[in-house]
């Protein structure tokens, strides 16, 4: 019986302990709770008498601080307007000194700067943006700025050249290229450029040339097996029928080796024919 008793005053016991123990959280919760609450009163009180009087009662240039309930001076590269109820940073490329009401541009690569745009990007004009207003260059446009400045326009890339995706550097297109739009494309059959930043290419009807065959060309001169082929017609007579498709075969097989810059496999047995022949004959 006492052992039953004891069972179930310890029981009692745990209870009470249990719902006391969860009334004081539950206590404590809503106090938090409730403090958390003033605090955001408060906080929102205090904005709303910095947004009423720093707009009724401190000038352009200053704004109402709710620690010491004054008003108090813009810093150094920081302004606040007749509108505005707190200061904004100044924008990239602009500073301004202790409680002005606006920004000034900085001279090019002077001690003013306080922060520059990125490579790629340029300040702009707007002198009552905010920091982080740096404009970006389009390079579908050319446009491109190769460092850190606080320039107020983006660079050009001239025709013959292309600005890369970052709109940090333009290039000029190689010789045997021209550009478009932004692209660097290879001269088509029957033209050249003899010449990086090219935007056209030249018209070339040189039918012994690699580039009237070809595409990529740089020159429109005769090709070596052309002038090779001369030679070999000057010492043997009637050889033409065998000559032509010795050149002609060999022509096209090396031009796409020089021309189109690759490293291909010769699989004409005529190119060592030709030259094992012209050989012979020249030592003759």
């Amino acid at each position: 019986m006492n052992t039953i008793y004891l069972m179930l005053l310890l029981c009692v016991v745990s209870v009470n302990t249990f719902f006391m123990g969860s009334s004081s959280a539950r206590r404590n919760y809503v106090k938090v709770r409730k403090q958390e609450q003033e605090i955001n009163k408060l906080k929102n009180s205090n904005t709303k008498l910095e947004y009423y009087i720093t707009l009724k009662n401190c000038i352009p240039g200053k704004f109402f601080n709710t620690e010491h309930y004054s008003c108090s001076v813009c810093p150094v590269n920081f302004y606040r307007t007749i509108d505005n109820t707190t200061c904004i940073h100044c924008p990239e490329g602009f500073f301004s000194k202790e409680g002005d009401n606006m920004c000034v541009k900085s001279p090019t690569n002077t001690s003013n700067i306080h922060t520059l745009c990125q490579e790629g990007k340029v300040v702009g004009n707007e002198k009552f943006a905010t920091l982080g207003s740096c404009v970006r260059c389009i390079p579908e446009k050319k446009e491109y700025m190769p460092y850190m400045s606080n320039h107020d326009k983006c660079f050009e890339c001239p025709t013959g050249s292309i600005v890369n995706a970052k709109a940090n550097k333009c290039t000029q297109c190689s010789v045997g290229y021209y550009e478009q739009n932004n692209t660097c494309f290879e001269c088509p059959m029957r033209t050249y450029s003899d010449s990086i930043g090219m935007s056209t290419c030249n018209i070339c009807n040189n039918e012994k040339s690699f580039a009237y065959i070809t595409t990529g060309a740089y020159n429109c001169d005769d090709s070596i097996f052309f002038s090779f082929g001369e030679i070999i017609k000057k010492n043997i007579i009637d050889i033409d029928d065998i000559l032509k498709p010795i050149v002609e075969k060999t022509l096209q097989t090396t031009a796409m080796i020089i021309n189109n810059r690759k490293v291909l496999f010769v699989n004409s047995p005529f190119i060592g024919a030709a030259i094992l022949l012209g050989s012979f004959i020249i030592n003759q």
